[in-house]
């Protein structure tokens, strides 16, 4: 497709003011400049090929977005913006959707494992990948910076869909905000538990742990991810790779039990391994503390795991059973 010129953006500029939106493929065509080989030259003033009034044309047409973004107003032209890189003619619209989009709009980066991939209805966005330094199952990831690809619409062989109305069907068990790259490491780890794979039984411990010393924290994202595996919870990291904000989902029907989980003290289960044998008061005196201590092994992962699901279990039975004696409440309520 031919690239849009300068009077292209400036009639749509002028749609965007009239009518509050393009259409889509309209906000595609605006994008594409942005992608083209020919940006470089183009958009680089030392060049022969500069096109000046282009990028005039395309620094009113940003302005305006920016204004209805900030003003609260979303519509196809939000595709038009990057929320990661940006040419100078694009920063304000960037900054405007950075300050006041929400993290559906900033969502940048997700990874989910193979069983939820089989069920994405937008698998085209995904890319398998192949860790190189782990031994189980390969996962898949999607990076793209298009401010509110969540919501983007991909045509299938089965219709429309959006990753939004993927993620709708899941739930989210907890988010971060602002982590730092060691945090978000360790989420990564959790998730390659979960999903089979970095398998503790054969591949070393992912960095900064493969020194054989670890956090509390670490720790208990090791435990977690083993349970979820226990589980055969799938489960999917969305983020803004940006500000590393990031949200943790897992099947609706099993989100019970990841939350159930986390609502464990450490303490109680780390007391449970003291009592089994795998620990000494030594050992649960370093586990409890704030100071690096040696891995516990992997006797103190399965111990910890069967403890935690020992408990959830009987949760979800006691659960399931006042459910249903409520109901049969019910039911005499409406005989009476």
């Amino acid at each position: 497709m031919k690239l849009p010129s300068a009077e292209d953006i400036r009639r749509l500029t002028q749609k965007l003011k009239g009518q509050g939106d393009i259409s889509l493929t309209e906000a595609d065509w605006i994008y594409s400049l942005c992608r083209s080989n020919e940006r470089y030259v183009i958009f680089n003033p030392r060049s022969y090929d500069f096109d000046r009034k282009l990028m005039a044309a395309l620094k009113e047409w940003y302005k305006v977005v920016a204004e209805k973004i900030k003003a609260g107003e979303r519509g196809n032209f939000i595709f038009t913006v990057n929320t990661v890189y940006y040419f100078k003619f694009m920063q304000v619209a960037h900054n405007a959707v950075r300050k006041y989009g929400t993290f559906e709009e900033l969502c940048n980066a997700i990874v989910v494992d193979k069983k939820m991939y089989s069920a994405l209805p937008c698998k085209n966005l995904f890319s398998k990948t192949s860790p190189l330094e782990t031994s189980g199952e390969n996962y898949y990831e999607m990076e793209n910076s298009r401010a509110g690809i969540l919501y983007y619409p991909v045509k299938t062989e089965k219709g429309t869909y959006t990753i939004l109305q993927f993620m709708k069907k899941l739930s989210p068990i907890f988010s971060t905000k602002a982590i730092k790259e060691d945090d978000r490491e360790l989420l990564q780890t959790v998730f390659e538990i979960a999903a089979g794979t970095l398998l503790l039984s054969k591949d070393r411990l992912p960095y900064p742990m493969n020194s054989g010393w670890v956090e509390k924290r670490e720790v208990k994202a090791l435990v977690l991810g083993s349970f979820m595996k226990h589980n055969n919870i799938s489960c999917m990291i969305a983020s803004d790779i940006l500000d590393g904000r990031s949200v943790v989902f897992v099947e609706k029907e099993k989100a019970p039990l990841v939350k159930e989980a986390l609502k464990i003290p450490f303490e109680d289960v780390v007391e449970n391994a003291l009592q089994k044998g795998v620990i000494d008061k030594k050992e649960k005196e370093g586990l409890l503390g704030k100071d690096a201590v040696l891995f516990p092994g992997l006797k103190f992962i399965d111990v910890s795991v069967q403890y935690i699901d020992d408990i959830v279990q009987k949760k979800m039975e006691w659960k399931a059973a006042r459910e249903e004696v409520e109901e049969e409440n019910g039911w005499l309520e409406e005989i009476r």
